[in-house]
């Protein structure tokens, strides 16, 4: 329980770090806007723009973050009834998936290898394309 908690603080402290580098960051970008503007509009002008750009940022902020909190929504896929082969294939994915949780250390290393021999061999992988295509 101790650790879950020291992982907890040490995110949460994270994250006010993120915050904070990210607000300041803003803040010096609009500084930055504003006195640039300032040479060519009059100061007045210049604050309403940095302050739109402002306003449009926290509005793509906030949407973009409530997108993420609520989930994507999809829409239901239409499934055709299933067939033979797709029930057998059912069964041998939740076979194969249990057995890979089952041996997950000796599963992650033969990934490991699996994607080493297929990165190294040319043709390997060209087969592999033209299986795939099929």
């Amino acid at each position: 329980m101790d650790r879950l908690l020291t992982r907890v603080a040490v995110s949460l402290a994270t994250l006010l770090v993120i915050v904070l580098a990210a607000v300041a960051a803003v803040l010096c970008l609009g500084a930055a806007g504003y006195l640039a503007l300032r040479e060519v509009l009059s100061p007045a002008l210049t604050a309403l723009i940095v302050g739109l750009g402002a306003l449009v940022l926290a509005l793509l902020v906030g949407i973009s973050g409530r997108a993420l909190s609520t989930g994507l929504r999809h829409k239901p896929r239409s499934c055709a009834a299933p067939t033979g082969e797709s029930e057998l294939a059912g069964l041998l994915g939740k076979e194969l998936a249990g057995l890979i949780r089952g041996h997950a250390p000796a599963s992650a290393f033969a990934a490991l290898v699996a994607g080493f021999v297929v990165g190294m061999s040319p043709g390997l992988r060209k087969a592999l394309r033209e299986l795939l295509k099929e």
